[in-house]
């Protein structure tokens, strides 16, 4: 996780703060821009991308640990993490539990995989056992100062670089994927059923 500033997280995605974000419809399997590869962004953003991304945290605060740019029908790099509404989740991210991850290249990828279930927003009561790399490592850009941006301030940018392990790992994989046109469901995953989902233990994902 990039270094960032510390803050109060429930004050990040309190009413106050997004009352004047509007929620974005997420697009659903099949919508082409889906598997379209998204193309890189210039820095700095262009303020139509970071009105997008701070519209793109209002959306996911209630719903999910992460959502990519394609989702929301704009093919360009960068997702956004939000890890906060998890205890188990915001302890891996070590800093920062929710970020903006803009033009990632991953690389790094363990031989060490594991076997875990991922679902998605843009496939609605979808769940797959998926094969990843264990740990990866990710370098982009991304926003420093979380809080003041999403209040409305200018953006600070900051390259960095971030060893993964886990479930970020994963999230971030999976996002990155997104990002590549690259669809879960299509990565020879076994679509678990709803008596086999109720039958795990919790290990699941929504993107």
């Amino acid at each position: 996780m990039p270094e960032c500033q510390d803050f109060d997280i429930n004050l990040l995605f309190s009413s106050h703060f997004l009352i004047q974000l509007s929620m974005l419809p997420i697009l659903k399997y099949p919508n082409p821009i889906l598997e379209n590869v998204s193309v890189e962004v210039n820095l700095p953003l262009a303020s139509n991308d970071l009105e997008l991304i701070r519209q793109m945290f209002a959306t996911v605060k209630d719903i999910g640990v992460g959502l990519a740019a394609p989702q929301v029908g704009v093919n360009k790099r960068f997702f956004i993490v939000h890890l906060s509404g998890d205890k188990n989740l915001t302890k891996e991210s070590r800093s920062n539990p929710d970020f903006v991850v803009i033009n990632p290249n991953i690389t790094f990828k363990s031989q060490v995989q594991t076997d875990l279930i991922e679902g998605c927003l843009s496939f609605p009561e979808e769940f797959y056992r998926i094969i990843r790399p264990s740990n990866i490592l990710i370098e982009f850009t991304t926003i420093s100062n979380t809080l003041q941006f999403v209040k409305g301030e200018e953006p600070i940018y900051k390259k960095a670089k971030l060893k993964a392990t886990n479930w970020l790992a994963r999230i971030l994989q999976h996002e990155f994927d997104h990002l590549e046109g690259k669809i879960y469901t299509k990565m020879g995953g076994k679509k678990l059923t709803k008596r086999e989902l109720e039958l795990e233990d919790g290990d699941d994902i929504i993107d």
